[in-house]
């Protein structure tokens, strides 16, 4: 028997009305290989501001059912933008952390009508004000051990159009670092370093190399 939590929420998100039971996700164009995903059929008990909670009745070997329940939060889309030969990164601050973290532009994938793509650009703008002509997705994985529903997408942006102002929320602060590869190589481990892309970066020793890591999904103009 599923066991349904109270719904509540705070933030109404496209897609996300108080009091839905049904199971919702946002548009992906890739998915990986070999994640766990939360079954159409199951019922969300448990809406939050980030995170919801899923359950389902799964039938096991025995034919007997038991309750089987996921967490699912939009998944994340990271940035690793080159202008000329220069990584772009960014000096940010938020309320709730005490110091300024070093970290490549990263967000959420929370709009219905984008795909991951759309998102990572759409959050590089925004955190930014970078724009660049040329994007591959270089990396996909399922964060956690498969109870969360939650892919991170690794984009590589390259050949830099144009530079606008930033469309910062009011939680953030954030200026723009250009870093040579080699300084951004060095900088994982550091203390103020977050959202570091390290199996990417064990994988390159040059710029180089990183620049030339294959796509895995194709995306249609």
């Amino acid at each position: 028997m599923l066991v349904q939590l109270q719904s509540w929420t705070q933030n109404k998100t496209a897609g996300r009305k108080a009091g839905c039971f049904v199971y919702t996700y946002f548009m992906r164009s890739y998915t990986p290989k070999n994640v766990s995903l939360i079954p159409t059929h199951a019922q969300k008990v448990f809406s939050g501001v980030i995170f919801d909670v899923y359950q389902w009745d799964q039938e096991q070997f025995d034919a007997s059912t038991k309750t089987f329940e996921m967490i699912k939060r939009p998944d994340t889309v990271e940035i690793i933008a080159i202008n000329g030969d220069k990584i772009i990164v960014t000096n940010e601050r938020q309320p709730h952390i005490d110091e300024a973290y070093i970290s490549i532009p990263a967000g959420m994938h929370d709009k219905e009508n984008e795909n991951e793509l759309q998102a990572a650009k759409r959050e590089l703008a925004e955190e930014t004000g970078y724009y660049f002509k040329n994007w591959k997705l270089i990396r996909a994985v399922q964060a956690g051990s498969g109870k969360i529903e939650h892919i991170i997408y690794t984009f590589l942006a390259t050949e830099l159009e144009s530079v606008g102002a930033q469309m910062l929320d009011a939680g953030e602060q954030i200026e723009v670092i250009e870093m040579t590869f080699e300084k951004f190589k060095k900088s994982e481990g550091i203390d103020n370093m977050r959202f570091y892309p390290s199996a990417i970066m064990h994988s390159a020793d040059s710029l180089s190399d990183l620049l030339s890591l294959p796509s895995l999904h194709n995306y249609a103009n």
